[in-house]
């Protein structure tokens, strides 16, 4: 755990490292359609398929998952993960629901009895039923929550043991190496610019509730961390998960690979250029300019234009067998790697 003192008017800033929290993003990340393949077939060899058909089935009932890391919010990451696991599956059903709604609503307003019915039209009434914070949610355990509560704490509770635990104390030395480096930032920059910097926003967001607030930023490396920015916020503290992997270095290759794949998405986004290439590809090195802008309709003025578009792209190599005259092919391999490097910049390989 790290802790710094709070610049002038800013919230004290902590950095700390949060098992409870790293089990909850994890399993959101375990069913997460492109990144984390590796991780995903570590916990299949152990715990089986049909552990991972129950966590979709689990999750998907709270935002995939989302809604539970409220409840790791409301302790400000302090608990260990047998205490958290304890403390769900034996709270009120009323405080259940308070939470995974978001802690957006007072507990003592919530409709009596706890349906799905009733819930569905408490958060009709307040216009919320279709925001993000809701999104994917269809409020079907509402119905029955301390089944829910049961099945969920068995959930994590599996997991815990039979995997995760042991899993964690093997990566921790990526946590605590992040957690050092943070803490540089921090003392480098201040907690302000830190903030504006890892949550990508200038103010922080109006207090909740409104009378409350915030003395307290909390920054928790993950590894399980599949978005670029996230944070949860409310009664005077905000959480802000980011990636333990993120450096600066893999921060500059992300931007390069960015680069290059917006590079190469102008040059195929315009029709023209993409019959050129479909010109080009029939006959290697039989092409020029003239050629193309003929073949085409064009001036060779604008063909230039494009041509060097796509040269520049990567996509076109030329080649000029008498010193005079430009001819071109295009490059197959750059074109295939196209949809390759798009993977690996989106799942950030």
């Amino acid at each position: 755990m790290s802790a710094a003192p709070p610049d002038a008017g800013f919230p004290q800033t902590r950095i700390v490292e949060s098992p409870v929290l790293e089990l909850l993003t994890s399993l959101e990340a375990l069913v997460a359609p492109i990144r984390f393949g590796e991780f995903r077939t570590a916990v299949t060899h152990t715990l089986g398929t049909a552990f991972l058909d129950e966590v979709r089935s689990v999750n998907g009932q709270f935002q995939g998952g989302n809604a539970f890391v409220e409840f790791a919010v409301e302790t400000a990451l302090s608990e260990d993960v047998a205490t958290f696991i304890d403390r769900v599956i034996s709270m009120t059903p009323r405080h259940f629901a308070f939470v995974a709604l978001g802690r957006l609503y007072p507990e003592d307003e919530l409709p009596e009895p706890l349906t799905t019915a009733s819930v569905t039209a408490f958060l009709d009434a307040r216009g919320t039923r279709g925001s993000s914070q809701h999104a994917g949610a269809d409020f079907s355990w509402v119905d029955d929550i301390p089944s829910v509560q049961r099945r969920v704490g068995e959930l994590w509770s599996r997991y815990w043991r039979e995997f995760f635990q042991a899993w964690y104390e093997e990566t921790r030395t990526v946590r605590r190496g992040a957690v050092d480096a943070m803490t540089r930032q921090l003392e480098v920059r201040g907690a302000p610019d830190l903030y504006r910097s890892v949550c990508g926003m200038r103010d922080l967001p109006a207090p909740l509730p409104a009378d409350q607030p915030y003395h307290t930023i909390i920054y928790s490396p993950i590894l399980m961390y599949q978005e670029v920015s996230r944070f949860f916020y409310g009664y005077g503290i905000i959480v802000v998960p980011y990636d333990a992997t993120e450096t600066d270095e893999r921060q500059r290759e992300q931007a390069r690979r960015r680069d290059e794949l917006s590079r190469v998405f102008r040059a195929l986004s315009d029709p023209g250029r993409l019959r050129m290439l479909e010109l080009i590809a029939g006959s290697d090195y039989s092409f020029n300019g003239q050629k193309v802008a003929w073949r085409m309709n064009l001036s060779t003025s604008v063909v230039s234009r494009h041509l060097k578009q796509l040269r520049d792209a990567g996509l076109l190599e030329d080649y000029s067998p008498d010193n005079r005259n430009t001819v071109y092919r295009v490059r197959i391999d750059a074109l295939s790697r196209v949809s390759e490097d798009l993977i690996r910049y989106v799942k950030r390989e």
